[in-house]
């Protein structure tokens, strides 16, 4: 591998390692309607996408993507999950 394609690959590894990924299976909800969701929640902050699901049009399916952003928040600063 040369030089430039090292330096390329170490980049995207240290990217890679600074994003939480967090997945939610077996949920009762339709992927398309929760894909709808993620969309809507996808860049908010915190504190903002777990407000938007308990006072907004997103209550249906609170408890799933909550459980789901509370995992990958866990994921990125580290913490183990309590669940």
């Amino acid at each position: 591998m040369g030089i430039r394609k090292r330096n390329k690959a170490n980049i995207l590894k240290d990217k890679k390692k600074k994003l939480a990924i967090a997945k939610l299976r077996n949920c009762p909800i339709s992927p398309r309607k929760m894909r709808s969701v993620a969309d809507l929640l996808r860049g908010k902050e915190v504190g903002q996408a777990l407000n938007m699901q308990v006072w907004g049009i997103l209550a249906p399916v609170t408890g799933s993507s909550s459980q789901l952003i509370n995992t990958s928040v866990n994921k990125a600063t580290g913490t183990p999950s309590t669940s």
